[in-house]
């Protein structure tokens, strides 16, 4: 039989190819039977969609007797002639698989090879147990590879749902996947450990942990040392346990290289929203500034410190321009002002919001810096910088960040203590909206003010 009829069945696979061959004698009984002989599959290849890992010279040998089915041999390779073999037994009665006992091995074998990385490992695992409660064990250790970070916490952390068709129940009735159907892994028992030896390469450029955030954490070129550790029941989600706890390599961060403390670790304590712990520094004109990012994954928080002590507005400055805020020109100031609310809207705490904020407006003399967190989906952060350039008038620059972005200026004159007059200048569509109000290109305000 050519496999390439797999394709016809399942979305698992594709590019399948191979034989498949067997001489099978069946006697007994229908609701007993006894199926013995040979089935051999030969010159096997095929793709697995999800990981994109493409195997190739495929080759199994199954040998059928009255109550078990022995893998005397299976062996298959990757794209680089890598190999995995696996071989065991499973017990047979009445139609029913039972008892397993088979053995998986392999040596740099290719497990992913997509948009988000490749990863080649050892594994040492065993399949035990019966077929309707199987339990996997054993060991994996990555040997190779690169994780590009900023798209797998792209997929984990904003793409939550399949974004394709999973298919419709018209009159000819449900998609079904024959594959699909045999998984057994809501059935699975896991226990598995995983080692890294600094084998695994994890890179990202502005990695995003919000979704149209103005700015990202960075960009990291880092390798890890440790162990981790997964753990399922059956009908239960996989918890992950362990830590990252020596890492190596260089963080950017507002286009600057630091480098990383070895005291450095990310730990996961159940899922896979793993507790951060990283501290990198920079000599800047003497002085050590560094840089923290803590919390979780989800919810990261930065912090700014220096020795000697200065305030997050000067440690900024001196990453951005190599010097403290008050040797700046006023060009530069603008700049860092517009960065330091920028970085302060897009992932940080309101502890680290407000100190810098207020480090900015008393460094840089502004009147007005605020910074309003997402409101939505499709709004972003939005970042207002204002000064009285005359008695009585104010100006002010917006930023909106998010799939809407637009730019707005506001000029404001107070009249009389309780009038006054804005005007209103900005690129927005005509038809954009804020969530009270409405964003026009330009327009003019009277404001009328009262209380009782």
């Amino acid at each position: 039989v050519n496999l390439g009829l797999v394709e016809g069945l399942t979305d698992v696979v594709r590019d399948v190819s191979g034989r498949l061959r067997m001489n099978l004698q069946i006697a007994g009984t229908t609701r007993s039977p006894d199926v013995t002989g040979p089935l051999e599959l030969s010159n096997v290849g095929f793709q697995v969609v999800a990981t994109g890992a493409r195997y190739k010279n495929g080759g199994a040998t199954l040998q059928f007797s009255t109550d078990r089915i022995t893998v005397a041999a299976f062996h298959l390779e990757d794209r680089r002639g890598r190999p995995l073999d696996i071989r065991g037994s499973l017990g047979t009665h009445e139609l029913r698989v039972g008892d397993l006992e088979v053995d998986i091995s392999a040596r740099g074998f290719e497990v992913v090879r997509n948009e988000i990385g490749n990863v080649d490992v050892d594994a040492s695992l065993k399949l035990r147990g019966e077929f309707d409660a199987p339990r996997l064990f054993g060991d994996i250790s990555i040997v190779g590879g690169e994780l590009k970070v900023d798209e797998v916490l792209s997929r984990l952390l904003f793409q939550p749902y399949a974004t394709e068709s999973t298919g419709s129940t018209g009159t000819t009735g449900p998609n079904i996947d024959a594959i699909s159907v045999l998984n057994p892994w809501n059935r699975l028992s896991l226990e598995v450990a995983i080692h890294s030896q600094g084998a695994l390469h994890m890179t990202g450029d502005n990695v995003q942990v919000t979704e149209d955030a103005p700015l990202g954490l960075g960009s990291f070129n880092l390798r890890a040392n440790g162990d981790l550790f997964l753990h399922k029941e059956p009908d239960q989600d996989v918890s992950t346990a362990g830590s990252l706890d020596s890492i190596t390599g260089s963080y950017s961060f507002q286009g600057r290289r630091f480098d990383l403390y070895p005291s450095s670790a990310i730990d996961f304590r159940g899922d896979f929203n793993p507790g951060i712990f990283i501290t990198v520094k920079r000599v800047i004109s003497g002085i050590e500034a560094r840089v923290t990012i803590t919390g979780t994954l989800r919810e990261p928080e930065l912090q700014l410190s220096s020795t000697p002590p200065l305030d997050p507005s000067d440690i900024l400055s001196l990453i951005v321009f190599n010097t403290p805020t008050s040797d700046l020109s006023a060009s530069q100031q603008q700049e860092l002002a517009v960065r330091g609310a920028t970085l302060a809207a897009g992932f940080l705490t309101s502890s680290l919001t407000s100190s810098l904020t207020t480090a900015l407006e008393r460094s840089l003399n502004l009147d007005i810096l605020e910074i309003e967190p997402s409101t939505g989906v499709s709004s972003g952060a939005k970042v207002t910088i204002g000064e009285q350039i005359a008695p009585g008038l104010v100006a002010r620059f917006t930023r909106q960040f998010g799939t809407e972005q637009y730019d707005e200026a506001a000029f404001e004159y107070r009249i009389a203590r309780f009038l006054r007059l804005r005007a209103t200048f900005s690129d927005a569509s005509p038809l954009t909206r804020s969530p009270f109000r409405r964003v026009e290109r330009a327009g003019l305000d009277l404001l009328l003010s009262f209380s009782f």
